[in-house]
């Protein structure tokens, strides 16, 4: 009887906890492009992902069968500089598509 009243007192007190408001996010007066600035981001680290392919979302347009993609020439002093090099934009085409 007494380890059904502490878990029911306990299991209301979780609920309480979970049913008070919590702080706003972003921050009030502030929007999220201001609070994910460049000054807020970790830029270092890496993350993995694990995962499996059900069933393939899209494929990519292979018109030839070799495709290159020109990232020009960067200067050995601006890779020891910076740990990234230069952005380079590029434009992937897709197919079948299932979105």
């Amino acid at each position: 009887m007494l380890r059904r009243m502490i878990l029911s007192v306990l299991f209301l007190w979780c609920a309480m906890a979970q049913a008070l408001p919590s702080a706003s996010f972003p921050p009030p007066g502030m929007t999220l492009p201001e609070y994910w600035g460049e000054e807020h981001v970790w830029w270092d680290g890496r993350a993995s992902f694990k995962g499996q392919v059900i069933a393939p979302a899209c494929t990519l347009s292979m018109e030839d069968a070799w495709q290159e993609i020109d990232m020009g020439t960067t200067p050995l002093r601006d890779l020891q500089n910076s740990p990234a090099g230069p952005e380079k934009k590029f434009r992937l085409r897709l197919r079948n598509c299932e979105l």
